[in-house]
Formats: C-alpha cells, sequence, structure tokens
C-alpha cells in the first residue's frame, strides 16, 4: 500500500486527505473548552478560516487553518494551546498526516 500526500479523487486510498484530517481536528478541538475547561473560567476556541485543496477531484495534500483562543486566565490559555498541540498530533498519527502549528492567534485576556 502505498501513502502519498495528495491524489486523483478516485483514488483515494493513494492518498492523505488533508480536508478529513482537517475535519476532524476541527472537530475534536471543539471538546477543548466543553470537556476540559472548568465553566467558571469562560473559554472559547474558534477555528475561523480554513483553506485546502485546488480542484474538486483532487484530494488536497494540504489544509490551512486559522483561529483564536479567547480567556479570561492566563493558565488555561496555555492549557487550551498544549490541548491544540496534543489533539493535532493524535489526529496527525490517526491519519498518518503531519502538520506544523505556527501561530495560534490567542487574545488578550478578556474582561
Amino acid at each position: 500500500m502505498q501513502n502519498l500526500s495528495n491524489g486523483h479523487g478516485a483514488r483515494p486510498h493513494e492518498a492523505v486527505d488533508a480536508v478529513v484530517v482537517a475535519g476532524l481536528l476541527i472537530m475534536a478541538v471543539q471538546t477543548l473548552v466543553s470537556r476540559e475547561i472548568n465553566p467558571a473560567y469562560p473559554s472559547v476556541v474558534t477555528i475561523g478560516k480554513v483553506e485546502a485543496g485546488s480542484a474538486g477531484n483532487v484530494i488536497a495534500e494540504e489544509a490551512t487553518l486559522q483561529g483564536t483562543i479567547h480567556t479570561t486566565n492566563l493558565e488555561v490559555q496555555n492549557y487550551l494551546l498544549d490541548g491544540l498541540k496534543r489533539i493535532a498530533t493524535a489526529v496527525g498519527e490517526l491519519h498518518n498526516a503531519r502538520g506544523e502549528q505556527r501561530d495560534f492567534l490567542k487574545s488578550g485576556k478578556n474582561e
């Protein structure tokens, strides 16, 4: 079995689909606040921009996600950043994909 980075839509078994990986990552990130952060510390993680693919019949080899973190507590903000890295690593391993985290946009402390 060959594992290429991108491929034709008719041969998905030969590719790692960045759109599928990005979709799973977006869904998994939603559990960070809802299942890991005490509600006493208001927090929001938003993935507000997703770019992937070049044509409808080509499996995307790359996806770019952009988002923000808003929280009222610096310790929670750091926990969320670590959680994003943890989830991204796990999703990448699950799909035999590799990624790179550049910067996640962090807000200042919300009051």
